[in-house]
């Protein structure tokens, strides 16, 4: 709380393990907004919209998007009501996801401001996680890259890679 932002911390347990949060996140009622940190070899289920501008690590374990298009959206002026749809790209949220981590997009469309692999070693082949569709619904990831921002990790599933802007 404050204003100062705060990153989420979520660590999921056991690879069987799954936690629902089914409560939009990201803001805070002073409007201060906040990152995803996930640890942890089970799911992380996200069933509802959020809106982030800080980065979203995916350190181990698996991230399932299903609140939607964009369910991890952009940092707006003022939060909108939790019932307004947000379809638009984020304009600042970046994915790291690190060796045996697992976005898994879920049928959803997705946006992020950058996508990078370890951030130590993300130019070596096989060192960045995994970005995934696991629904038979086709998906596109769009990313607009920013400088240096190399992803070697793997892009599987029923998904299109779009790079928007540069």
């Amino acid at each position: 709380s404050g204003a100062n932002a705060q990153n989420l911390v979520f660590a999921v347990a056991g690879g069987t393990s799954r936690l629902t949060v089914s409560s939009p996140l990201g803001y805070t009622s002073t409007n201060v907004a906040a990152g995803i940190n996930k640890f942890g070899d089970g799911e992380l289920v996200l069933s509802s919209r959020g809106f982030l501008p800080l980065p979203v690590y995916v350190n181990s374990g698996t991230l399932t998007l299903a609140g939607g298009a964009n369910t991890l959206a952009y940092r707006v002026a003022t939060p909108p009501a939790a019932s307004a749809v947000n379809t638009a790209a984020p304009t600042a949220s970046i994915l790291y996801a690190s060796t045996g981590g697992v976005l898994d997009i879920n049928g959803n469309n997705q946006a992020f401001g950058g996508l990078v692999g370890n951030v130590a070693s993300s130019s070596l082949p096989g060192s960045g996680g995994v970005v995934t569709n696991s629904s038979a619904t086709a998906s596109t990831l769009t990313v607009v890259p920013f400088a240096a921002s190399p992803f070697a990790g793997n892009i599987t599933g029923n998904l299109t890679f779009a790079r928007a802007g540069h």
